[in-house]
């Protein structure tokens, strides 16, 4: 016996839904060339596809500038053969949320918690972390490095003078 057919299958009898598309449109032109791009790209979507463009969250700003886009941070920089390419990075913003995640998760007042139950989580914690923003520049890792080694340190200094943590 297989899968019932679709229309077996019982209907709804209203889905309401949104979506949201996030999407860059990088040009080599001018401004103004910009803009215009950004009416076409409006009356297109308006008229095809019944979508609305967000005209207060739509940017348009130099790549060198750079700009926050699905939680990275791109720019264009000078890659390794002194050629500009566009570098992937962390923003600081996400550095500062993941400090303030691994604090929360070894703070003091967590002092019930079992370490291996604060390792499993800090675990969690930096997997995700790493796994999302794995295609970014070295510098990220640098700083991501830097900071779980303060973090750790800070965590196994303060078991070792207070061993009740």
């Amino acid at each position: 016996m297989g899968k019932p057919a679709a229309t077996d299958r019982r209907r709804l009898k209203s889905l309401s839904h949104s979506f949201t598309l996030d999407w860059v449109i990088l040009c080599n032109g001018t401004r103004a060339q910009a803009e215009e791009m950004k009416g076409e790209v409006y009356d297109f979507l308006k008229s095809e596809l019944n979508l609305t463009l967000s005209l207060e969250k739509t940017k348009i700003t130099h790549i060198t500038e750079g700009f926050k886009f699905l939680g990275y941070w791109l720019r264009m920089g000078i890659g390794r053969n002194s050629k500009p390419q566009i570098k992937i990075e962390v923003p600081d913003d996400a550095v500062k949320r993941m400090r303030e995640k691994i604090h929360a998760t070894l703070a003091p007042n967590t002092h019930y918690d079992s370490v291996a139950a604060k390792i499993m989580a800090m675990n969690r914690i930096v997997r995700g972390w790493c796994n999302y923003y794995r295609y970014c520049s070295s510098t990220a890792w640098r700083k991501k490095e830097s900071l779980l080694c303060k973090v750790f340190l800070a965590y196994d200094v303060s078991r070792r003078c207070n061993p009740a943590i």
